[in-house]
């Protein structure tokens, strides 16, 4: 027989189960809150989706996703220290790479679906013709910082079987900060001489290999900066100029 007490203890027992309940509820509806609001950020940022088409369609709301990406992985190369980055499209996905100390390694896996809008955002930004899809092309891309610096980017598009790849190279310091010295190259003793010597000729040519990032640019800038002076008269030819000198004219 169930008694007063009995009746109250099981109320007691709803009453308690009900409001726990309640907590877990309201627990779990904030934390899926606070993880939607965080995957939309990134799906904003990265897994941007074709909305579907409407007579009223805004393009700039289709842009403004790919916008936001393509400058994210900019910055992003900054902060690592990324030598170059490789968008590059294949049949079934997308993927960018970052070289950070001469090894490629996948930072982002956006949808295939806007690799065209990626290659044509990159070309804008680099001055590029974006009509232009079946021939390499090559250009600049000045990134302005919050400090008032401005870092530059070289771009280079290669028309593939899935699509245009483009590699961005990052220049992640001022140029114009980087000393030419002979002395701050590391060369040795033997090394630094044999380079002077050829320097000093008259006549001839310097062949200056090395792997990417081994400072073959700054080598040969410091020891054109040697002959920067008035009285000299100095050209210099390059698909893509590295680094602007005053007194040399670059091309």
């Amino acid at each position: 027989m169930i008694t007063s007490t009995d009746w109250l203890l099981l109320l007691l027992i709803v009453f308690v189960s009900s409001f726990i309940g309640a907590l877990v509820g309201i627990s779990v509806i904030l934390w899926s809150t606070h993880n939607k609001k965080e995957a939309q950020d990134v799906l904003d940022l990265v897994e941007y989706k074709e909305k579907p088409s409407e007579e009223k369609h805004d393009k700039n709301e289709d842009e403004a996703p790919i916008v936001k990406f393509v400058n994210k992985m900019l910055h992003d190369a900054i902060k690592m220290g990324a030598s170059d980055l490789h968008f590059e499209p294949y049949e079934e996905f997308y993927r960018v790479r970052f070289r950070i100390h001469g090894v490629l390694r996948v930072v982002a896996n956006p949808p295939i679906s806007i690799s065209r809008k990626l290659a044509a955002r990159i070309k804008v930004m680099a001055r590029l013709d974006v009509a232009e899809k079946r021939v390499p092309q090559d250009g600049y891309i000045k990134l302005k910082l919050p400090d008032n610096k401005a870092i530059d980017f070289l771009v280079s598009t290669c028309p593939t079987l899935s699509g245009e790849k483009v590699v961005i190279k990052s220049f992640c310091f001022d140029r114009l900060a980087v000393p030419l010295n002979i002395d701050k190259l590391g060369f040795e003793e033997e090394q630094k001489r044999l380079y002077l010597e050829a320097l000093a000729n008259s006549e001839g040519l310097i062949l200056i290999a090395g792997q990417h990032g081994s400072g073959r640019t700054t080598t040969l800038y410091t020891g054109i900066s040697r002959f920067n002076k008035e009285g000299v008269n100095i050209s210099s030819v390059s698909d893509l100029v590295e680094i602007k000198l005053p007194g040399i004219n670059s091309k």
